[in-house]
């Protein structure tokens, strides 16, 4: 299991299906991090407001918003955590609008097995938001 180095171990993981937050959630802590499931953008804001989050994985498709309307909101309320973006849509287009939205990145789900704790890796040599190491 990986070890942290850095201010916080929590990966906010917002999914409108339960499925999917489980799925995410056992590979967040697969490859080390503690998982913080919500499923709506106000719980996540309250979440939040409450406790600082190294990273968030959004899925595409929320219940009365989208990752888009998402994004923005999570990295004001959270210093500008960096938001990967989880869709079930695997297409240039779909990862050309969730970058321009601010994503740092966007994973096809399911995600491979490694695709998570890889892309958490990528994004905080990016960002510097996540301190782990292996």
């Amino acid at each position: 299991m990986a070890k942290w180095q850095g201010t916080s171990e929590r990966i906010l993981i917002l999914s409108g299906e339960d499925d999917h937050r489980k799925i995410l959630a056992n590979e967040v802590r697969r490859s080390g991090w503690k998982a913080s499931p919500c499923a709506s953008l106000e719980e996540a804001k309250l979440l939040l407001a409450e406790e600082h989050y190294a990273a968030a994985l959004c899925d595409d498709d929320l219940a009365g918003d989208n990752f888009v309307s998402a994004i923005a909101p999570i990295k004001r309320l959270a210093n500008s955590t960096p938001v990967i973006v989880v869709s079930r849509r695997d297409d240039w287009d779909s990862y050309m609008i969730a970058l321009a939205a601010g994503a740092a990145d966007y994973l096809a789900f399911p995600p491979y097995p490694g695709e998570v704790e890889q892309s958490l890796g990528k994004t905080a040599k990016v960002f510097g938001s996540l301190a782990h190491a292996a």
